[in-house]
């Protein structure tokens, strides 16, 4: 099966299908999470690049300045959170892009939207690992993101398992 034609319709593929439905509302939920996330990172990163003098980190003292500012939230000279705000802007475009039934038309774009979930996930992992063996504290903004990540994956999921059973042939119900 190609990725991007269509199988025949069926009823279970059409787009009024209830699960094209739930899948379009998963990723609307997907889409106002990124937003959340892209708006997070770009708080930290305005930070990172000297606009914002001090960071609000409620619970936290100083420890979002301590870990936003460290070189280990620098690699390679590039600020972490404009990688995560480029990571949230392209799960967006990703949530948003195609129709309802794009899971059975387009079945690469809810694979690389759930990629995109599930390395989100594990570089959130990662990184609050880090400020804990690291740091021994926390950035309130890395939590809420790690959070964001997080609350990502279950919406994707359904839609994945869907996409991958129309693009593998596989005769399962969607959802």
């Amino acid at each position: 099966m190609q990725l991007l034609a269509p199988p025949q319709p069926s009823a279970s593929t059409h787009p009024d299908h209830p699960a094209a439905e739930r899948f379009e509302r998963n990723r609307r939920g997907i889409a106002v999470l990124s937003a959340l996330g892209l708006a997070d990172s770009a708080y930290l990163l305005l930070f990172q690049t000297g606009r914002v003098k001090h960071l609000w980190c409620p619970g936290f003292g100083k420890a979002c300045e301590r870990i936003a500012g460290s070189r280990k939230a620098f690699q390679g000279g590039i600020p972490d959170a404009l990688l995560g705000a480029a990571g949230y802007a392209a799960l967006m475009g990703l949530a948003l892009a195609g129709e309802k039934d794009r899971y059975r038309t387009r079945p690469l774009l809810p694979l690389l939207m759930g990629g995109g979930t599930l390395a989100a996930l594990g570089l959130s992992a990662l990184l609050t690992y880090v400020q804990k063996k690291e740091f021994d504290d926390f950035c309130v903004w890395c939590l809420i993101s790690a959070a964001l990540a997080t609350l990502t994956v279950p919406l994707a999921v359904p839609e994945v398992r869907a996409a991958l059973g129309e693009w593998t042939g596989a005769d399962s119900p969607p959802g």
